[in-house]
């Protein structure tokens, strides 16, 4: 009897065990990201953005719930420069409560922004080094940027893309400090500002479920001519990207506009 007592108690314990795990264990974890586009073009501009994020990105946060998580859920931070240079440049950083049943503590510490805030940090510091370099300075590429960005953003997740910039296209295809096409061009426009490439890989993420919400921080511009017309700079960028199937869209000029 005592030999089969001994047998059973570890048995039953193991039992016990499994059981708790299948409690805690998350079945799924529900993810959330936030990619930020900042340009690096123009040190002023670079200034301003830099001091909007210093200054309001926490209360941002913190009003939309942006980067809370509950268990079994993700969030990750994506930092990307927007500058001449058309490849991908990015960073992230994630935190996430894995399991369910843990210590109050415990899923503070799991769900603590720090990392967030130290990649933060890291980047911006980087971003202010390449506002110094000619080849990032020399034009911007912000839709071909924009739409590499949110290609690699993950399907299951509920995708918000925030761009700090003043909006301003400057490439070999198109010179906005020049010319804003006008609504009637924009399906011929979209092809030439985004690389063909990389347009059929974001239509074919589209389909596959790809979906994001886009908020666009726009900046005065250091060309005063073109602040005059920044109604016609939003106008085209709405367009633009209800031309790609990007409807869920936001302008403000500052993150403490936030409703």
């Amino acid at each position: 009897m005592m030999r089969f007592m001994n047998l059973f108690i570890p048995m039953a314990f193991l039992v016990f065990l499994a059981g708790c795990n299948a409690w805690t264990e998350c079945e799924s974890v529900k993810s959330r990201e936030a990619i930020l586009l900042i340009d690096v073009t123009d040190k002023q501009l670079f200034a301003d953005i830099e001091s909007d994020l210093h200054a309001n990105l926490p209360t941002f946060m913190a009003k939309t719930g942006l980067g809370d998580i509950s268990p079994c859920e993700s969030f990750t931070l994506t930092l990307v420069p927007i500058s001449a240079k058309e490849g991908l440049q990015t960073a992230s950083e994630t935190i996430a409560i894995t399991r369910k049943g843990q210590s109050y503590q415990a899923e503070r510490q799991q769900a603590s922004p720090a990392p967030l805030v130290n990649l933060l940090r890291a980047q911006l510091t980087a971003f202010k080094a390449l506002t110094d370099d000619k080849g990032s300075t020399s034009g911007s590429s912000i839709a071909n940027v924009m739409v590499k960005a949110l290609t690699h953003a993950n399907i299951g997740s509920e995708t918000t893309l925030i761009i700090f910039s003043d909006m301003i296209e400057n490439n070999r295809y198109l010179n906005m400090y020049r010319n804003i096409p006008a609504h009637e061009n924009l399906a011929e426009v979209v092809p030439k500002l985004i690389d063909p490439m990389v347009l059929q890989e974001f239509e074919v993420r589209q389909r596959e479920g790809l979906e994001a919400n886009i908020i666009i921080v726009c900046k005065d511009s250091a060309n005063e001519k073109v602040n005059a017309r920044q109604r016609e700079v939003k106008s085209f960028w709405a367009g633009l990207l209800a031309e790609m199937r990007l409807r869920n869209v936001r302008f403000m000029d500052n993150l403490s506009n936030v409703n």
